[in-house]
């Protein structure tokens, strides 16, 4: 199946679409400091500003918009339950806070 959308913040949000789709499970997986687009859900410990906390950081953005999102350390996957249907990282990202 191919999509072809205007973003890659579209084309996250599309897969990850499928991928509830597809397991029923609500719940996505993300490293923290990994940036997968501006949505709500995935600026979760983004990697900039408030976003790094896991909460809402904006008016108008409800505090469930990260209720669903589990921020995880690099390198460090916890046991996965089975109420995840989806992980997602970036392979290689320019600001995972590697120098401090």
């Amino acid at each position: 199946m191919v999509r072809l959308v205007s973003s890659g913040t579209e084309a996250t949000m599309t897969a990850i679409r499928l991928a509830r789709g597809a397991t029923g499970r609500d719940k996505i997986m993300k490293f923290s400091g990994h940036y997968h687009g501006h949505a709500d859900s995935l600026l979760a410990a983004g990697g900039s500003g408030v976003a790094n906390q896991g909460i809402s950081g904006s008016a108008g953005v409800p505090k469930s918009a990260v209720a669903d999102t589990i921020v995880a350390p690099w390198n460090e996957i916890p046991e996965l339950d089975e109420s995840i249907a989806a992980l997602i990282l970036e392979p290689f990202q320019p600001i995972w806070e590697c120098a401090s």
